[in-house]
């Protein structure tokens, strides 16, 4: 995150609880997620990324629980 700009964490805690909830910790599945997660908060415009943005993220890429 630092090389994009920002040394903030930019995920919300429940986020965290959400990824870890959709990909029961499974690194390519997070990878794709928070991925996903990222294009859909720029789109919005969104400075954090919160639950929302990990549902709609999970919605696009098709995993679910």
């Amino acid at each position: 995150m630092e090389i994009a700009g920002t040394a903030d964490d930019i995920f919300t805690k429940s986020a965290y609880e959400a990824v870890y909830s959709a990909t029961k910790g499974i690194p390519r599945l997070i990878n794709n997620l928070v991925t996903a997660s990222l294009i859909y908060a720029y789109s919005k415009k969104q400075k954090e990324i919160d639950e929302e943005a990990i549902y709609q993220a999970q919605n696009e890429i098709n995993i679910y629980e």
